[in-house]
Formats: structure tokens, sequence, C-alpha cells
């Protein structure tokens, strides 16, 4: 594939993507015009606080430093459906109940093993009548729960892009298909995607992302045959599945980082951002973070087990029954 040096670009969102592929664009000093689309009132995407009078405020650091929750927020009574609803069959990532028993791989589950919280199977139906106020959660298993008086769905985000409607019609199994490196568009690839990857080193993968893409655009650098590109997707489908998990970089944050690196090459006649080497001691610090994170919620664990058993009157080591 020929390079080509595109004169305008433009970036939709100016939040931490957005801003850093500014950056990346303009100092390889080879576009007229870079123009930034952005829908609200400054730079920063959901990082900008939203006011709302209704969320409660710390005062101090203090409860975040005791690892104490924030207060009961007030849900919309409205919002709640008035009918029975049937989870459907080809649900691509199945619903949660209190904790159904999926959770981050960086975690294990160690923030779901706390006492007070339920296990539960996947939802199959969920029916509420108004008239009485009352709801009931249906399991696979054919158990249920009744006299719900809230349900939240902690689902995360589902991958959208209705100003692409071509392109959004092809998202399926809440990823974005046919992204080579997880940056180009195959069929198109003036249209990049900054921070099309699940979490893990977040803000400098958009940075080396955004390098990559500002070194092709500028005609510095060109992508392979689109066979090589159809055949990196294959084998990464091969590897991690045809999911959300296709787009998670970790284990191999190394792999990835060094790989975008080594395409992005170094910067020519000093036009152009450069990328380090990755360095072992980022990932021990990434790890370290985590393992305390786990500690943390271990120490919080056995905190609840000790309440419980001090409440029930058995002392240490007693069994206790199952929730």
């Amino acid at each position: 594939m020929a390079p080509i040096n595109f004169k305008s670009v433009a970036i939709i969102g100016a939040g931490p993507a957005g801003i850093i592929s500014i950056d990346a664009l303009a100092q390889e000093q080879a576009f007229d015009h870079i123009r930034v689309f952005e829908r609200r009132e400054a730079a920063g995407g959901c990082w900008i606080e939203d006011p709302e009078d209704h969320v409660q405020q710390l005062p101090d650091l203090k409860k975040i430093a005791e690892r104490r929750p924030d207060d009961a927020l007030p849900i919309p009574q409205e919002v709640l459906s008035g009918k029975a609803t049937t989870t459907p069959k080809n649900t691509q990532t199945p619903l949660y109940s209190v904790v159904r028993g999926r959770y981050h791989p960086y975690f294990f589950d160690f923030a779901f093993q706390h006492p007070n919280i339920v296990r539960r199977p996947s939802i199959s139906r969920v029916e509420s009548n108004p008239a009485t106020n009352e709801r009931t959660i249906f399991f696979e298993d054919g158990t249920k729960l009744e006299d719900v008086d809230y349900i939240i769905f902690g689902t995360g985000y589902t991958w959208t892009l209705p100003f692409l409607p071509d392109i959004d019609a092809t998202i399926r199994n809440n990823r974005l298909p046919n992204l080579y490196q997880h940056v180009f568009w195959r069929e198109d690839p003036s249209l990049v995607f900054v921070g099309a990857v699940a979490a893990g080193f977040t803000f400098k993968v958009f940075e080396w992302q955004a390098v990559l893409a500002a070194r092709f655009l500028a005609g510095r650098i060109t992508l392979p045959p689109v066979s090589e590109q159809v055949k990196w997707e294959e084998d990464r489908i091969a590897y991690k599945g045809d999911g959300v998990p296709f787009t998670a970089l970790y284990p191999d944050f190394e792999e990835y980082f060094e790989v975008v690196r080594k395409m992005a090459g170094e910067p020519q006649d000093g036009k152009g951002r450069p990328l380090p080497k990755f360095e072992k001691w980022w990932r021990d610090n990434f790890d370290n973070a985590h393992l305390k994170r786990i500690a943390m919620w271990k120490r919080g664990n056995e905190e609840a087990r000790e309440k419980k058993r001090r409440e029930s009157g058995k002392p240490d080591g007693a069994p206790q029954s199952s929730l």
C-alpha cells in the first residue's frame, strides 16, 4: 500500500484520546488543517464533570482513605418497566443478578467474595407489577428473587457509531471488526480509531496509537497488504475470541506496544512525536496497583466476615452458613 499524505484531518471527540491525537498530528508538521469536533463545551470528554444536584459530594478525603462507599443515590422511579421482560437467548454477555460470577480478569473474583454478596445464575426474565410496585427476577436455574426494590444493570458500555451508520451496522459482539492493530479501518485506512481497546495502560496506549495513526496519515509509513491485515484479525480471533476479549491487550502489553512503536518508526527530520521502548517497570507498576486492590478487597472481606461472626455470636473459625 503506497503512502498517502493527507492534508486535512478531522478528529471526532476531544477526550484523552482526541487530545493526544491533536498533539501527535501537529508534531508531524504535515497537515494544512486539523479540525476537532467536540459536543461538550470544553475538552476532556467523559472527564468533564457533570454538575448534578442529587449527587452526594465528599467533603474531604477521609471517606476515600477509609474505603467507605458513597451514600446511596436517588434512583428515578419512572425508569422501571411495568411489563414482564424475557432475556433474549442471543444475549452476547449474560446479565447479572447481584453478582453472576463474571469478573474482570485483572482482579479475579476477590471483589465479589464479600459475605454480603449473593451470587446468582443468569437472569431469564424480569416481571414488574406497577400496580403493586412488586418486582420478581427469575433465574435460569428455575429460582427467583421476589420483592426486589431496584434493579441496577452494571453491564458496562456498548459500542455504537450512529454518526457512521454503515460501520455501525458491522459491530458485533460489542467490538468493531476490520480494525487492523485496533487502529486502521481495513476498508478505508484513512479512518482511524484511537482508544478502541479494552482497559489497561489507558492513556499510554492512546499515545502510542495516536502517533502510529499520525505517521500513517502524514504519509511517512505504509500498512501491510489487506491479506496480511485480514490474517492478523483471524489469528487474534483464534487467540482471544470474537468479542470484547479481542480488544483486551492484557497480558500482552509489551508485545502490542512494541509492535505499534516499530510500525510508527522514528520521527523523520525532527518531525513527529518519538515513542520510547516499553519499560518493564510500567508493567510492574500496573500489576502492583492491582495487587493492592486485591489486598484491599481481601481485607474488607475478612473484616465483614469478622463482623458477621460477632453479630451472630459465633467464635472465630466457627462454620458459617452459605448465602
